[in-house]
């Protein structure tokens, strides 16, 4: 089964195969414009963030992963199990994203960022207890 979704702009639909495959395709004429990404887990649900940046997805086996939609890289992972991830959503803002069990009737939302400097700025706010080293740094892309 191969599961599908419009970009907020029309221009391209991502798709994910109960498989794992997950792939970017333009809405116009149809042909790939990045490679196939394969993931472990069979894909349930799939959704665009409100700006187009980022593609959320539900998994069988407890996970929710956010992708980079123009690159396929992965750019978070939300682990919620036991049970299947059946649907996922973006809040309006694209700020939180909304994610479902099916073990679970209560929705869990999770912060999500849109750029790296939202993810920075939320660290330092909440998280950050020290600084971190070079090596850290160059493992998170950070200057």
């Amino acid at each position: 089964m191969v599961m599908g979704a419009y970009s907020p702009d029309g221009r391209y639909i991502a798709t994910i195969t109960d498989a794992g495959i997950f792939q970017l395709w333009d809405a116009n004429d149809g042909k790939p414009v990045s490679p196939e990404v394969s993931l472990s887990g069979w894909m349930i649900d799939v959704h665009w963030s409100p700006n187009g940046e980022r593609i959320a997805v539900g998994i069988d086996n407890g996970m929710s992963l956010s992708f980079d939609a123009m690159t396929g890289a992965q750019v978070a992972s939300y682990q919620i199990s036991p049970g299947a991830v059946p649907a996922v959503d973006w809040s309006p803002d694209g700020k939180s994203l909304l994610i479902n069990s099916n073990m679970n009737p209560q929705p869990y939302i999770f912060p999500a960022w849109q750029t790296t400097e939202d993810l920075i700025a939320y660290a330092k706010e909440c998280c950050v207890w020290r600084a971190l080293t070079p090596e850290e740094r160059a493992q998170f892309g950070l200057p």
